[in-house]
Protein backbone atom coordinates (compact mmCIF):
# COMPACT_ATOMS: atom_id res chain seq x y z
CA UNK A 1 0.00 0.00 0.00
CA UNK A 2 0.91 3.61 -0.62
CA UNK A 3 1.76 5.78 2.29
CA UNK A 4 0.16 8.90 2.16
CA UNK A 5 2.34 12.16 2.06
CA UNK A 6 1.80 13.99 5.18
CA UNK A 7 3.70 17.18 4.96
CA UNK A 8 6.26 17.93 7.81
CA UNK A 9 4.73 20.56 10.53
CA UNK A 10 7.24 23.88 10.41
CA UNK A 11 8.12 24.87 13.33
CA UNK A 12 7.85 28.22 14.45
CA UNK A 13 10.22 30.67 12.90
CA UNK A 14 8.57 33.94 13.57
CA UNK A 15 11.61 36.29 14.40
CA UNK A 16 10.82 38.20 17.99
CA UNK A 17 9.69 41.77 17.56
CA UNK A 18 12.73 42.69 19.43
CA UNK A 19 15.40 41.60 16.03
CA UNK A 20 13.07 43.66 13.66
CA UNK A 21 13.17 47.13 14.40
CA UNK A 22 16.35 49.11 15.82
CA UNK A 23 16.47 50.22 19.00
CA UNK A 24 16.95 53.81 19.78
CA UNK A 25 20.52 54.30 20.53
CA UNK A 26 21.44 52.31 17.46
CA UNK A 27 19.70 55.03 15.58
CA UNK A 28 21.50 57.36 17.64
CA UNK A 29 24.97 55.83 16.96
CA UNK A 30 24.47 55.63 13.17
CA UNK A 31 23.79 59.90 13.15
CA UNK A 32 26.20 60.52 15.64
CA UNK A 33 28.99 58.53 13.57
CA UNK A 34 27.68 60.41 10.08
CA UNK A 35 27.62 63.78 12.09
CA UNK A 36 31.16 63.23 12.75
CA UNK A 37 32.30 62.19 9.89
CA UNK A 38 30.56 65.11 8.22
CA UNK A 39 32.41 67.58 10.40
CA UNK A 40 35.55 66.38 10.03
CA UNK A 41 35.72 66.02 5.95
CA UNK A 42 34.33 69.56 5.94
CA UNK A 43 37.60 70.62 8.05
CA UNK A 44 39.80 68.25 6.11
CA UNK A 45 37.80 70.22 2.60
CA UNK A 46 38.66 73.48 3.87
CA UNK A 47 42.49 72.94 5.37
CA UNK A 48 42.87 72.03 1.87
CA UNK A 49 41.24 74.99 0.15
CA UNK A 50 43.71 77.07 2.09
CA UNK A 51 46.33 75.20 0.96
CA UNK A 52 46.08 74.94 -2.73
CA UNK A 53 45.49 79.15 -2.50
CA UNK A 54 48.80 79.14 -0.60
CA UNK A 55 50.95 76.50 -2.99
CA UNK A 56 49.15 78.27 -6.28
CA UNK A 57 50.31 81.76 -5.33
CA UNK A 58 53.87 80.49 -4.53
CA UNK A 59 53.71 78.72 -8.08
CA UNK A 60 52.83 81.82 -9.46
CA UNK A 61 55.65 84.04 -7.76
CA UNK A 62 58.25 81.97 -8.93
CA UNK A 63 56.97 81.73 -12.23
CA UNK A 64 56.53 85.64 -12.62
CA UNK A 65 59.58 85.66 -10.97
CA UNK A 66 61.79 83.67 -13.30
CA UNK A 67 60.12 85.73 -16.53
CA UNK A 68 61.35 89.07 -14.81
CA UNK A 69 64.58 87.67 -14.76
CA UNK A 70 64.55 86.25 -18.54
CA UNK A 71 62.34 89.45 -19.79
CA UNK A 72 65.09 91.85 -18.23
CA UNK A 73 68.14 89.45 -19.33
CA UNK A 74 66.91 90.05 -23.02
CA UNK A 75 65.80 94.24 -22.61
CA UNK A 76 68.18 95.03 -19.73
CA UNK A 77 67.21 99.05 -20.34
CA UNK A 78 62.94 97.97 -19.85
CA UNK A 79 61.58 98.16 -16.66
CA UNK A 80 58.84 95.46 -15.66
CA UNK A 81 58.23 97.01 -12.53
CA UNK A 82 58.99 99.25 -9.67
CA UNK A 83 59.62 98.87 -5.92
CA UNK A 84 56.15 98.64 -3.65
CA UNK A 85 54.48 98.97 -7.32
CA UNK A 86 52.61 96.29 -9.35
CA UNK A 87 54.25 94.31 -11.80
CA UNK A 88 53.48 94.91 -15.33
CA UNK A 89 52.50 91.09 -16.20
CA UNK A 90 50.77 92.66 -19.43
CA UNK A 91 54.03 93.24 -20.28
CA UNK A 92 55.60 90.16 -20.00
CA UNK A 93 52.38 88.58 -21.28
CA UNK A 94 52.16 89.86 -24.91
CA UNK A 95 56.27 89.55 -24.89
CA UNK A 96 55.55 85.98 -24.77
CA UNK A 97 57.37 85.47 -21.62
CA UNK A 98 54.20 84.23 -19.30
CA UNK A 99 51.94 81.89 -20.97
CA UNK A 100 48.65 83.19 -18.88
CA UNK A 101 48.51 85.73 -16.56
CA UNK A 102 49.05 84.87 -13.32
CA UNK A 103 47.15 86.02 -10.49
CA UNK A 104 46.10 85.24 -6.59
CA UNK A 105 43.15 83.08 -6.02
CA UNK A 106 42.77 85.75 -2.65
CA UNK A 107 43.00 88.75 -4.50
CA UNK A 108 46.58 90.07 -3.66
CA UNK A 109 48.76 91.65 -6.37
CA UNK A 110 52.27 90.67 -7.37
CA UNK A 111 54.70 93.00 -6.46
CA UNK A 112 58.55 93.50 -6.15
CA UNK A 113 60.27 94.48 -3.43
CA UNK A 114 63.75 96.48 -3.48
CA UNK A 115 65.95 93.20 -3.61
CA UNK A 116 63.94 92.16 -6.92
CA UNK A 117 62.06 89.47 -4.72
CA UNK A 118 58.39 88.67 -5.66
CA UNK A 119 55.89 89.15 -3.23
CA UNK A 120 51.98 88.60 -2.71
CA UNK A 121 49.87 91.46 -0.91
CA UNK A 122 47.94 89.03 0.69
CA UNK A 123 50.09 85.99 1.34
CA UNK A 124 53.47 87.33 1.97
CA UNK A 125 53.06 90.92 2.63
CA UNK A 126 55.79 90.81 5.30
CA UNK A 127 58.72 91.41 1.91
CA UNK A 128 57.40 94.76 1.76
CA UNK A 129 59.39 95.27 4.30
CA UNK A 130 62.76 94.35 2.87
CA UNK A 131 61.71 97.94 0.29
CA UNK A 132 62.80 99.98 3.34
Amino acid sequence: MVEKYVPVQKKNLAVPKRYISYVWYEILAVVLFVAAFVYVASLQFFAIEANVSLISCRSSRNTVATSIAEYRADFPNETVGFVRKEILLKKLYDAKYLRIKPKCWDGGIYKLNSKDEVYCTYHNPELEDAAN
